[in-house]
This record gives structure tokens, C-alpha cells and sequence, in this order.
């Protein structure tokens, strides 16, 4: 789904364009379930993140993706916008939340720490709990740390903090950090543990730590930036499209031969299966 804006000065107001998109959708695709429709059957989980364009115009590109359950790349929604600020994400994540998802409660939305985005959520209440739950990029969330701390041994302790799932070495690491400096350990006890450990997470990320899926989702428009917006917003959606055709004739196949699961998470139940034994 894309969303375009039009600039005036340094505000951007965004508007929706679905209609035309819709249609086209629908017509590449059969007539088949549109990207709105298979989000409601991904984990609830969506990675939101920016890029710039290239090309004449200062613009940027605000991105929102899913994972399938083949744990690729599930695009979501895409906007055109004049700058990055609490305005245009909060439009943004409005426009996410009434287009696209229909769950009522329970999405996990994962970002970095830009100061628009923490604003947007911090005021939008479709995205505050119980109806959504903030989680920080955790590699993103290293960055800063480290810029406010910059300790090699302290990063790697704080690394481990985030990502063990046991409470008990959850405070063993930050036992040590606190020993080694206790500026860096109310740092990160300030910026609540629930949106950027494991442990504390409450399982809402699905094991996703970072934005690494908005990132790579990046690199599939990338060829589209360079050209003026029109044409790089048709050209990105045709990308789109193209995807959920090769994705549906991928698992259409698979239902035809009696295939139940998808390949990914079967390889990784028959990896932790072995191990058990």
C-alpha cells in the first residue's frame, strides 16, 4: 500500500491514494488477496524505518514491513514524504493502523529512536498498550548506548543483556555493568528494559531484534529512488506486486503437492528436533 504527501515549506500533510493501487493490485494479481489481507496471517509484528531518495528532491521514503511465515520480507506499506518528523510519522502510523491493520490489539511495532517516531506513539492511542506494544531496534538501540558510553566491555555486557531470555543472567549482566559503571547502568535502566531485553519483552517481538526487514525492504526500492516521485512510487509497487505473485505461485505449488508447512520454519524444527535428541 503506498501513501503519498505533498509539502508545503518544511510541513508535509500525506495523503492517502489506495484506489487506483487497489485496482492494480488486484488486476496483476487475479483477483487474489491483497498485502492488507495476508498481514492478518504473518507474526503480528511490523518494522517501521526511513530512507532518503535520490535524485532532485530532498524527500524521504517512510517504510513498514511484516515477516510471512516463511520469515521473508512481507511489505506492508510505503509513503512519500518531505521530511521525517512527529508529523509525518504520526500520519503514517495513522494511516498504517486504519488501512492495513485490522487486528485490534496486540501488534508489536519495532523501530529505532528517532525522536518522531517516539512522539508519534507516545500520542497516538492505537499504538500504545494494550492495543500495540513499542519495541526498540536493539542494534539501534546498541548505537546510542554506545555513543553515550563508548566501553567496548560495557556494549558487549549491554548486547548480552538484551538478548539472553533468562531474567536471572538478564541481571547477572547488568550486575556487571552497574560494577563497571553506574552512570551506563541507570542509562539503560531509565530507558524501560521491557522495550529493548528479551526477558522483559513478553514475547511481542516473535524473537525479532532488529529493523533489519524494513532495511533489507530498503534495498528492493532501492532502484526506484533515483527517479521523480511519480514514477518511483509506480515503479515500487510494481516491485511489490511482482513479489506477492512470485510468493503466491511459490505456496500455490506447495498446497498442490500436500506441502502443510513452509520450508523455513520446517528446516528449523527438524535443526532443534535433532538437537533435542
Amino acid at each position: 500500500m503506498a501513501f503519498g504527501c505533498e509539502g508545503v515549506g518544511s510541513r508535509a500533510a500525506m495523503v492517502v491514494c489506495l484506489r487506483k493501487l487497489e485496482e492494480e493490485e488486484e488486476d496483476r494479481s487475479g483477483g487474489g488477496l491483497s498485502a492488507i489481507d495476508g498481514f492478518s496471517h504473518c507474526r503480528p509484528v511490523i518494522s517501521i524505518d526511513r530512507t532518503h531518495a535520490y535524485g532532485k528532491y530532498d524527500i524521504k521514503l517512510l517504510i513498514a514491513v511484516a515477516v510471512d511465515a516463511n520469515g521473508q520480507i512481507f511489505p506492508l506499506a510505503f509513503a512519500v514524504c518531505a521530511n521525517e518528523s512527529t508529523e509525518t510519522w504520526t500520519l503514517f502510523l495513522n494511516h498504517l493502523k486504519e488501512h492495513v491493520v485490522k487486528q485490534p490489539s496486540g501488534i508489536c511495532l519495532i523501530s529505532d529512536r528517532h525522536s518522531g517516531i517516539l512522539s508519534s506513539v507516545e500520542n497516538l492511542l492505537a499504538w500504545k498498550e494494550p492495543y500495540a506494544y513499542h519495541r526498540y531496534s536493539v542494534r539501534h538501540f546498541k548505537a546510542n548506548f554506545q555513543k553515550a558510553h563508548p566501553n567496548k566491555y560495557l556494549h558487549d555486557l549491554m548486547w548480552m543483556a538484551a538478548t539472553d531470555h533468562q531474567q536471572h543472567q538478564f541481571r547477572r549482566h547488568m550486575y556487571s555493568i552497574r560494577q563497571e559503571d553506574e552512570a551506563a547502568y541507570c542509562w539503560l535502566m531509565r530507558r524501560h528494559p521491557e522495550k529493548w531485553t528479551l526477558h522483559a519483552d513478553g514475547g511481542r517481538r516473535w524473537g525479532i531484534l532488529t529493523i533489519n526487514l524494513s532495511e533489507s525492504f530498503n534495498g528492493l526500492l532501492k532502484s526506484a529512488r533515483g527517479f521523480p516521485v511519480t514514477a518511483m512510487v509506480r515503479m515500487s509497487f510494481k516491485q511489490m506486486a511482482e513479489r506477492f505473485i512470485e510468493r503466491s505461485a511459490v505456496a500455490t505449488e506447495l498446497m498442490e503437492r500436500g506441502v502443510e508447512f513452509m520450508l523455513v520454519p520446517m528446516q528449523r524444527f527438524e535443526k532443534y528436533r535433532h538437537r533435542a535428541h
